[in-house]
């Protein structure tokens, strides 16, 4: 019989779990699709790699030359936890597709999507390209947003690493609906790229090494670095992140 350890992760008929508990004769594992953990035989389990984690990032710098990115902290932090990483850059919605096409069966735990975000007239709207002007906005309640979204990630979780958008709960919540997503998550102010950072490996911990849900690993976050006094700038009557 396969010993099988805490925090293990395993397989089934293609299905990747984590193990949350060890019993004399049965695991307990959650499943990425499933709310709460089921016991299993050992022996119907194998042992599989983490879920790959899949990042995309925008153009985060003001210059087209700017080597702004989060990517070597997240590569370092992954790697060191034997997690594997796709990590892309993209800068419009046509990338997304292009990356989601290559995605295949092999699903990410969440999608983390890393830019820029803002509101015109309480209309919230995410950036990707460099130097992006009105015309490179991407609004939440365009109807081609939400299908891009949901053709590729339907079903999975999404973190909008990006300022503001946190504060927009309605749209939020009809950006997850139309997409089919999970759950959608993002800050609700204006932070810095290390409180994000910061936020960011927490969430990574909960959910791929304690096998944790999205939302709850997200609560978490918030309320660790509540303790820290990590609080951003601006809109501290809220949660540093909101997930819906």
């Amino acid at each position: 019989m396969p010993a099988f350890a805490v925090g293990e992760w395993v397989r089934h008929n293609g299905s990747r779990g984590i193990v949350r508990e060890v019993r004399s004769r049965k695991v307990l594992v959650r499943w990425l699709d499933r709310v709460k953990a089921e016991a299993w035989e050992p022996k119907d389990l194998t042992r599989s790699s983490p879920p790959r984690a899949l990042v995309l990032e925008g153009s985060l710098g003001d210059t087209l030359h700017s080597t702004r990115s989060a990517e070597g902290t997240l590569r370092t932090w992954l790697k060191s936890n034997e997690i594997p990483l796709a990590y892309k850059n993209i800068h419009t919605l046509d990338d997304i597709s292009v990356i989601g096409k290559a995605v295949g069966r092999s699903k990410p735990a969440f999608v983390h999507l890393s830019c820029h975000g803002n509101h015109e007239q309480g209309r919230p709207y995410f950036t990707l390209a460099p130097r992006a002007g009105e015309t490179d906005r991407i609004y939440l309640d365009d109807e081609r947003t939400a299908d891009v979204f949901g053709k590729h990630f339907r079903g999975l979780p999404l973190l909008f690493s990006a300022c503001f958008l946190g504060k927009y709960q309605d749209s939020l919540i009809s950006f997850r609906d139309a997409a089919g997503l999970a759950a959608v998550a993002s800050y609700t102010r204006d932070i810095s790229d290390a409180e994000a950072l910061l936020f960011e490996l927490l969430l990574y911990h909960g959910v791929l090494v304690k096998g944790m849900r999205f939302g709850t690993a997200i609560e978490r976050a918030n309320y660790a670095l509540l303790e820290l006094s990590v609080k951003g700038s601006r809109g501290h009557g809220q949660q540093f992140a909101r997930v819906f």
